[in-house]
């Protein structure tokens, strides 16, 4: 059970391969190429439709078998005296690896073919219109992020810094008060506002690479990981692109002092566009990997994925999906299941025009559908959609050919720009591949985790002027407090719990934050902490399996 699936579909793919270079003649790309011009990546248009179905069915065959290996595994019908678990985890690595093997036998036997297809997709020529109108867009976006940040993070000053990986000197090189960090943002907004209508553009965007990593990381180095980095990678692509050639008041000013200046056709406006697009291929990526190979088909097909639903709604104070798909749980799995299918096959997805809206409406229905379902929006995921849209589409006029596209050379701005792209998207591949969250590169949020039907949680009570003690949930969810962004700091009082490490100057301190982001809990001067372990189930909300009291504000 544990070697002979991989052992299986890895002659299988050598197997596939042989086909490939033997081949004279096959449906798949027609007569006397053979699969061998039929790359997935193929610079051929009807190969390349042709042969995207052959490596979708290579994909689905491998998942039938590796699935079908599972089943019988959980059935009993394998005989296995081993951990389930480990042996249901080596099949979803299994299938991991075929599919891998799959993708790198394509671009090394094709590899002529894969940069040809790979150039054509990073340099479509168009005119400027629609990197200036995203420049517009987003950095009118956020101009506004920028000015509001203070308010959401201010509380996050209340705790003590702490370090991420590789980036431990980061706290003891900047450690901001509130007020400081507050002007920083005002500056940080006028900044981009100077971005956004084009004024004195590339000195802007060169000061705010540095000035938005300050913004946006430093509220991170807190204890809580907000996975915001496209607002740091975005403008680090757009500093050295030439964003600002039209609609914006630089270019005005040079069509006044050149009246004779023409719009001109490039594929350096596509080029930061793209990148932003691979850098969504890998943000999805990584995380479908990481659920199988930490994981397994465990994730997807059994308890946990509803279990981790519910997770979601007890952490909203017990509010439920309009969508009743407690009813429904063997469809949950087989989402759960497409859902990592979804996103290891966005970036490949991306690469062709033919299957593009595949990835970006799929996109939308997955987060439309993790909003009903979990009440998680993300909100700037979707803005993030709109480089997806060709606003300057009535502006390009190009007619060049393959053959005049052969003949550019690269411009300084392209170096540049491409370097920075190469670097997001090799390092938070890294990242990605060893799941690490950090900042600048980070490895986006997996949801790992297998969840059990019960789930310890953190329960507070605060005593009233009457002397009655209430549920701090009954005052947060009418402030509209979203609890579950500090998930991680109740596990880590938690966890010191269970370990009977000190508490007190840790259950102080999240105290403070509590009433900086709630200020009608200042009223309130006792307060108690228990752990309870609680049934998941929304139907049995509000039975405790177990209570402990961590903490008592009056003792």
């Amino acid at each position: 059970v544990k070697s002979a699936p991989v052992q299986f579909f890895f002659a299988l793919v050598l197997l596939a391969y042989w086909i490939h270079k033997r081949s004279h003649s096959s449906h798949f790309s027609g007569a006397r190429t053979g699969l061998c011009n039929g790359s997935i990546f193929s610079f051929n248009k009807l190969d390349s439709v042709t042969t995207v179905k052959f490596y979708v069915a290579a994909v689905l065959i491998a998942l039938s078998l590796f699935l079908s290996c599972y089943l019988l595994l959980n059935a009993g019908l394998l005989r296995f005296t081993g951990d389930l678990f480990s042996a249901q985890l080596v099949i979803a690595r299994g299938f991991v690896i075929t599919c891998v093997i799959l993708v790198i036998t394509s671009i090394c036997s094709h590899w002529k073919s894969f940069k040809n297809r790979l150039f054509l997709f990073l340099y479509p020529p168009v005119t400027g219109h629609n990197l200036a109108i995203l420049r517009i867009l987003y950095f009118g976006f956020m101009t506004i992020v920028c000015w509001k940040s203070p308010d959401y993070f201010g509380p996050y000053f209340e705790l003590e810094p702490q370090g991420l990986p590789f980036m431990n000197w980061y706290t003891d090189l900047i450690q901001l008060s509130p007020n400081q960090y507050t002007a920083l943002c005002r500056v940080g907004a006028i900044i981009n506002l100077f971005i956004c209508v084009g004024l004195l553009t590339r000195s802007m965007l060169i000061v705010n690479a540095i000035l938005i990593f300050v913004i946006v990381a430093t509220p991170n180095f807190y204890g809580k990981l907000f996975h915001q980095h496209l607002w740091i990678w975005i403008p680090w692509i757009f500093t050295f692109s030439k964003c600002a050639d039209v609609f914006s008041i630089d270019s005005w000013l040079r069509n006044k002092r050149e009246p004779n200046r023409k719009t001109v056709v490039s594929g350096s406006y596509s080029l930061p566009i793209r990148f932003i697009w691979l850098i969504f291929g890998v943000i999805y990526f990584f995380p479908g990997v990481q659920k199988l190979w930490i994981s397994g088909f465990d994730w997807a097909l059994t308890d946990s994925m509803l279990n981790q639903i519910y997770l979601e709604w007890q952490q909203h104070y017990g509010w439920r999906s309009p969508i009743p798909i407690e009813k429904f749980p063997n469809l949950v799995k087989v989402g759960g299941l497409m859902t990592i299918l979804f996103e290891m096959s966005y970036i490949f997805l991306l690469l062709q025009k033919n299957t593009r809206w595949v990835a970006v409406f799929g996109g939308l229905v997955f987060h439309t559908i993790t909003g009903l379902t979990l009440r998680i929006w993300f909100p700037p995921v979707y803005w993030m959609y709109l480089f997806y849209v060709n606003w300057g589409f009535f502006f390009n006029r190009s007619k060049l050919s393959v053959a005049e596209l052969d003949g550019y050379h690269s411009n300084r701005s392209e170096k540049l720009t491409k370097m920075v792209g190469i670097t997001l998207i090799v390092g938070n591949s890294i990242f990605g591949l060893f799941s690490i969250y950090s900042y600048p590169f980070s490895s986006f949020p997996g949801y790992t985790t297998i969840y059990a039907d019960e789930v310890g949680v953190l329960y507070i009570e605060v005593k009233t002027k009457t002397g009655n003690w209430v549920n701090v949930d009954s005052i947060l969810s009418q402030e509209n407090y979203r609890r579950e962004n500090n998930t991680p700091y109740e596990q880590r009082i938690i966890e010191s719990f269970e370990s009977k490490l000190e508490l007190q100057e840790l259950v102080e301190q999240y105290w403070l934050f509590l009433k900086s982001g709630v200020p009608s809990l200042s009223e309130f001067e006792d307060y108690k902490m228990y752990y309870h372990l609680i049934p998941l189930h929304p139907d049995r909300r509000g039975e405790i399996l177990k209570s402990e009291k961590i903490y008592d504000s009056t003792q």
